[in-house]
């Protein structure tokens, strides 16, 4: 899922969200989401 990891460059609004925060809530979100559906 390339999509979950993007660059600032690539995200018109990098300058406002943190390309940190971004990659870190998706990969928790996903995660859960996988966990849910699994459990």
């Amino acid at each position: 899922m390339d999509d979950i990891v993007m660059t600032p460059e690539m995200t018109p609004q990098g300058d406002s969200l943190p390309p940190i925060d971004i990659p870190v809530v998706s990969e928790t979100d996903a995660a859960k989401a996988v966990e849910g559906l699994e459990d």
